[in-house]
């Protein structure tokens, strides 16, 4: 298996990096996003990719997010935004996520993998007790999404919780393409042996995660997604099976639900892990392939463009221009 969970960073809410520094990868600013748009017969659907976690040096972003925002009547995400701000669903997830009462990871992995775990445990000062209770899939995304985070990267500023709250704000409409119990069900589908090698080279990568964070981003700014194909879909090549169920197959499944969007009557923007819109078998590939002529969007490098979503008391011409900022200010200790 091939670094599995790297891909996982730009395909779950849960996100995950541990991608492996990659040459030749555009600079920011180049003029292309990672958002797509189709015209209807009546109305534009904005395809946008996204990344889950983002640092404060990572905006501005390209300004088609904010223009796409701005237009949509409608907002789609995996799962919609206004349930994961229900305790209802949070503690539904940790019920999910959590191994039978009474029982801890040490037993449905190797020897070996609980080393390793219990050594970067220890290192990270992390709390063993708690962790040990998540299934191996899911600790395997926890752990490298706490990874991401101590390089700065933050789920506030991940474009689901910027845009979702916006959407909030000013009352659009939201839905989701998947639930909850369906993304945390997905790692059912492995057997004991593919969690337990799951999780043991996700905790073999972790130390790579800040380098692999920033190749990935850096490409998903300049809209290079030829290099996004590299560094997501490429980690698949010796697991046919986990391209399958964390691709594909949901890819798949999407296409009807933004088929029906397109044939609708309201201004949409569908917004999912750039990783599902990138390369073979890609929400994009899948939507050509039906007819349909979705266009990369490209913007002018020197255009003003920074979303902003809190701390600005300013006045502004428009709604979208909250979506971003210059450079977000971290959040004090």
């Amino acid at each position: 298996m091939k670094r599995p969970l790297a891909a996982a960073a730009v395909v779950l809410g849960f996100t995950a990096f541990g991608l492996s520094p990659k040459p030749g990868i555009g600079a920011p600013g180049e003029g292309r996003a990672v958002v797509w748009k189709i015209d209807g017969a009546t109305n534009t659907i904005f395809i946008a990719g996204s990344v889950h976690l983002l640092r404060p040096q990572d905006f501005p972003i390209p300004p088609n997010y904010n223009e796409a925002y701005e237009q949509a009547e409608e907002l789609i995400f995996e799962i919609d935004p206004a349930l994961l701000s229900d305790p209802g669903t949070m503690m539904k997830m940790q019920e999910l996520s959590s191994l039978p009462e009474g029982e801890t990871v040490q037993a449905y992995i190797t020897a070996e993998t609980y080393q390793l775990l219990d050594n970067f445990l220890h290192e990270r000062d992390l709390p063993a007790e708690q962790l040990a209770r998540l299934k191996p899939g899911m600790l395997a995304l926890t752990l490298s999404s706490i990874e991401a985070m101590r390089d700065g990267a933050r789920p506030d500023l991940g474009l689901e919780m910027r845009f979702g709250a916006l959407a909030a704000r000013d009352g659009k409409l939201t839905a989701g393409l998947e639930t909850v119990e369906f993304q945390i069900g997905m790692f059912d589908d492995f057997s004991a042996e593919e969690n337990d090698e799951m999780l043991r080279t996700t905790l073999q990568e972790l130390g790579k995660v800040a380098d692999g964070l920033d190749d990935l981003i850096k490409a998903w700014r300049a809209g290079d997604i030829e290099s996004l194909d590299k560094l997501v879909n490429a980690e698949f090549e010796d697991n046919l099976k986990l391209r399958d169920v964390l691709l594909v197959n949901r890819n798949r499944s999407w296409i009807p639900q933004i088929e029906k969007a397109i044939a609708g009557n309201r201004d949409v923007m569908v917004m999912v892990g750039a990783g599902h819109l990138v390369g073979k078998d890609s929400v994009i590939e899948m939507l050509e392939a039906r007819g349909h002529k979705p266009v990369q969007l490209t913007y002018d490098p020197d255009a003003d463009g920074a979303p902003k979503l809190e701390g600005d008391k300013k006045k502004r011409k428009n709604k979208a221009e909250d979506a971003a900022e210059d450079t977000p200010k971290k959040k004090a200790a």
